[in-house]
């Protein structure tokens, strides 16, 4: 039987958040727990330790740690204590990720695939995929799908077998019928994903693990979905779900049909109506964090919350917890994804500390979040947005500890006499330059953080979202809180909603705008490989020392290090590689063809690219096992015929920026087809040269290749 395991930590006189101690050292005693936590939880993930076995060290440390404080060790007791902390992280994550039930129904689940009827009820909300279908991307119509997540409770349609466990729904077509909490007979194909068939793919298996889910169901039309019962209308959840669709309905009917994708991610968190397109702008323009639910829009809504509280003149407590009630309700709207639970955590203690007047230290808010976060999921630790959202704000609190430098009484003196004698229009002026170095200082202590990281997960450096993020952050504000007017007036006093609804459609167009400028700009982003690991640990190592700032008097030393320690792997990145191997890998991409030839001396040839039901799929394969493999530019790339799923997947790796030179036969392009024309003009565009080549030439990289 599975047991929950949970952690409770007391706060002394001595640790409350934002105290220090006689000895000038910030006591963060969440900081040191949640590194422990995380620590014991990378451990069981690498080596699967045996769940008796973290039992036993568990109880042993804890037995330790008593003996200690018995005998009044209080250094050795803490250093234990921590031990026991560690166990707790492992055994929360075995649990989660390893321990499955007898009855699960991943048991009867193959990777080919079998016909299944399964009885469940839905976790949750059902959500559209649509699906680009121009003609070109895949040789084969693509309808749009409907996923959710399923509690199973019997499978079969005969003899009853009862199961457990999660089941991911994959439906072809607009599943509208079922909603959250309802219960379904799906008449489907029960199948367990494949394993990673392709060096740096994304891994669907460990996706859907972070899910609860296994196995998927696959259904061919919506109404192999029946509803056996219907929730009952004083479920919590299905009275949320209402809400949701009440309220992506008032976006449909406010704006138009560009604008409406984007105000979905801003407001709801609903990625899925944005287009292939637009989702490459914004990663390209270093903006995509906009379109995801995160801290940023919860401190938004708050400020906003709070603000109209001043307005109204509340008093300090209904100004405090009026906030935290909003913030609580908007993460619960938008499915309580673990950035929104971060910053609802941390708006919630901080409003807390404020009406019990005691000072708050950013740095053990943050870690009380993330320790409450892993305990309730511990696979979000390996979660690439989760991570982001952490070292973003972990950014801001090192860009604060900077900024706070105690000035002299000169200084001091001299900013009374300027603020005196300066005319209001330049002391205005002074003003905004001020804002605007700390909005860059903070955007710099984001960046120092975040961009290593970046560049691990999605392989982009993005210079030009560092340069306009400053810019679109106070505007993206003002974006919001019309769009949370929208919503607001939407749900509650419907003819008001037209008097936000054109403001926001037009300011909404303006920030798509410039988010298609900045991702045109020449060398505005650039795809890298990642770095390596062991640079990656030590950049993080420094920085964790600087940020806890238990050596202050060495700053500059630390400083120091980081810079040398940042151009040391610019350097290791500039230096190409001396490899003086062949390497010839054929990647799985279904029904296709792509090659990719690794030469000595850095350089590599491709060898077509397409897949005939989805050639951006292609494409992601193509480059994961390029920056897997160390390269972030294709040499050459040949185009053997012009079949749909030997060249699909071209136009994509064009727009990267990551392609030399294209050759081809002239047959390619004769008879002109569309297919084969857009590739001409989209190489054209990128000014990538195209080749033509016929029988006896011969193409030469490398002096010992041909």
């Amino acid at each position: 039987m599975k047991q929950d395991v949970c952690l409770s930590t007391g706060q002394g006189p001595h640790t409350t958040p934002g105290l220090t101690s006689t000895d000038g050292v910030n006591r963060r005693p969440a900081l040191a727990t949640v590194v422990a936590l995380a620590i014991g939880i990378v451990c069981d993930r690498a080596y699967s330790p045996c769940y008796r076995t973290l039992w036993i060290a568990a109880l042993l440390s804890f037995a330790t740690w008593a003996v200690l404080v018995v005998r009044r060790h209080y250094r050795p007791a803490a250093g234990t204590i921590l031990v026991v902390v560690a166990c707790v992280g492992g055994l929360r994550h075995h649990d989660f990720w390893s321990l499955r039930a007898e009855d699960e129904v991943s048991l009867f689940a193959h990777e080919e695939g079998r016909p299944a009827v399964l009885v469940g009820a839905v976790c949750t909300q059902p959500s559209v995929q649509l699906q680009n279908d121009d003609g070109f991307n895949s040789a084969i119509p693509r309808v749009d799908r409907t996923t959710c997540i399923l509690r199973c409770t019997t499978l079969g349609s005969g003899r009853l077998v009862h199961v457990s466990g999660r089941v991911r729904l994959l439906v072809s077509g607009h599943l509208l019928q079922a909603g959250v909490g309802d219960t379904v007979r799906v008449h489907g194909r029960l199948y367990r994903p494949s394993p990673t068939a392709n060096p740096g793919e994304f891994d669907y298996t460990a996706f859907l693990r972070r899910q609860g889910a296994l196995c998927v169901i696959q259904v061919n039309h919506p109404h192999a979905v029946e509803i056996i019962r219907t929730a009952t209308r004083y479920s919590f959840v299905r009275w949320i779900s209402r809400v949701r669709d009440q309220a992506q309905y008032v976006l449909a009917r406010s704006l138009s049909p560009e604008t409406l994708p984007a105000a979905s991610a801003l407001l709801l968190g609903n990625r899925d109506l944005i287009d292939d397109d637009v989702r490459s702008d914004f990663i390209a323009s270093g903006t995509m964090h906009l379109l995801a639910i995160s801290g940023l829009h919860v401190g938004i809504l708050a400020g906003l919350v709070y603000l109209l509280c001043r307005v109204c003149r509340c008093s300090l407590m209904l100004s405090s917890l009026v906030p935290v009630a909003v913030v609580l309700a908007y993460a619960v709207l938008t499915d309580a994804r673990a950035p929104v639970v971060r910053a609802a955590t941390l708006v919630t203690m901080a409003a807390v500390a404020r009406v019990a007047f005691r000072r708050i230290d950013l740095v053990n808010l943050l870690s009380v979040a993330a320790l409450s976060l892993l305990l309730w999921c511990p696979a979000d630790l390996f979660d690439a947005g989760a991570r982001l959202s952490f070292l973003a704000v972990l950014g801001i609190a090192w860009s604060q500890q900077i900024r706070r430098r105690p000035a002299t009484a000169a200084t001091s003196a001299q900013r009374r006499m300027e603020r005196t004698f300066h005319h209001p229009s330049a002391a205005f002026v002074q003003r905004g330059v001020k804002n605007l170095r700390e909005a860059w200082l903070i955007m710099g202590g984001v960046a120092v953080f975040t961009i290593p990281a970046i560049a691990v997960e999605f392989n982009l450096i993005s210079p030009v979202g560092f340069l306009i993020n400053v810019i679109l952050i106070p505007f993206v504000a003002v974006v919001l809180w019309i769009g949370f007017g929208v919503l607001f007036c939407g749900l509650l006093l419907p003819p008001l909603a037209s008097v936000f609804a054109v403001p926001f459609d037009l300011v909404l167009s303006v920030l798509l705008w410039v988010v298609r400028t900045a991702a045109g700009i020449e060398l505005g982003h650039a795809w890298v490989s990642p770095p390596p690991v062991w640079w990656l640990a030590s950049y993080y190592a420094i920085l964790s020392m600087m940020l806890c700032g238990c050596f202050s008097h060495r700053r500059t030393l630390y400083a120091s290090c980081l810079l040398a320690w940042t151009a040391a792997g610019l350097l290791w990145g500039l230096v190409p590689g001396n490899s003086q191997k062949l390497r010839c890998t054929f990647l799985a991409v279904g029904h296709g063809c792509a090659v990719l030839v690794e030469l000595p001396g850095d350089r590599t040839l491709l060898y077509d690219v397409g897949a005939i039901d989805n050639g951006l799929r292609a494409q992601r394969v193509v480059q994961s096992a390029l920056w897997n493999g160390g390269h972030s530019f294709i040499d050459v790339v040949v185009l053997s015929h012009a079949d749909l799923d030997h060249f699909n997947g071209v136009p994509g790796l064009l727009k990267n920026r990551c392609v030399g030179t294209m050759i081809s036969s002239r047959a390619f392009f004769t008879p002109p087809r569309k297919g084969p024309e857009t590739v001409q003009r989209i190489a054209a565009e990128c000014e990538v040269p195209l080749q033509t080549i016929a029988a006896g030439h011969s193409l030469r990289l490398h002096p010992d290749v041909t």
